[in-house]
């Protein structure tokens, strides 16, 4: 299993998560972020650090990675 963890600013961001073909694309993070070759049970988490963030996630990516989203509260 392998584990990718992305974390927002502590300013309001907007970060997607998009699937292109077999290739998720991250971006709206401090580094854009691109992950090929994975596969359930391989995990994406992104923690949101900031008020005011929104997260989208394209429903093909769950097909691709298990996702794990934690907004700021």
């Amino acid at each position: 299993t392998d584990s990718v963890n992305l974390m927002g600013t502590a300013n309001p961001d907007t970060i997607t998560v998009g699937a292109t073909g077999t290739r998720i694309d991250v971006a709206g993070v401090p580094v854009a972020t691109s992950i090929t070759g994975s596969q359930i049970p391989d995990q994406l988490q992104i923690a949101a650090e900031g008020p005011g963030d929104s997260i989208v996630v394209d429903p093909a990516v769950d097909a691709l990675i298990s996702m794990l989203i934690n907004p700021h509260v």
